[in-house]
């Protein structure tokens, strides 16, 4: 039979130890899962599959609301990195092509999405520009 001292020690014991372990328990943080980060890489090429740097990029959710933009590099292509799971699209254009939309993307598995868009000539043709000036009101003397 244990003595009632001896008892109530291990019961101190008990206490102690729980309140160790306790503040150890909200103590300690626990870093929380990073989002994994998620990019698209477009390369943007005309028909002879030749880079078409400048052209114009947007990055569209699933409803066409656009979540980014920018101009393609020299080289014909723009990464969007940093992007949540999701559905996106893209869309591309420059002067004098069509305007062209790749797939749908599903970053919802993939962390990475590599593609190309295609832009292809376009029939329209802009009409001369005539550039018409007045004098000015008011002169000057110089």
């Amino acid at each position: 039979m244990i003595s009632l001292n001896t008892f109530i020690d291990s019961l101190n014991c008990m206490r102690k130890l729980t309140f160790y372990l306790v503040l150890i328990c909200f103590c300690t943080r626990l870093p929380a899962q990073e989002p994994v980060k998620r990019s698209i890489r477009i390369t943007v090429v005309n028909e002879q599959k030749n880079a078409v740097p400048g052209a114009m990029v947007s990055l569209l959710k699933r409803d066409s609301s656009v979540i980014r933009s920018g101009p393609a590099d020299v080289s014909g292509v723009i990464i969007f990195s940093d992007l949540l799971a999701g559905q996106y699209l893209v869309k591309a254009g420059v002067s004098g092509h069509d305007i062209a939309y790749g797939s749908l993307i599903d970053l919802e598995i993939n962390t990475r999405y590599s593609d190309s868009i295609i832009l292809k000539r376009s029939n329209v043709t802009l009409a001369d520009v005539k550039v018409v000036s007045k004098k000015p009101l008011i002169q000057f003397p110089a």
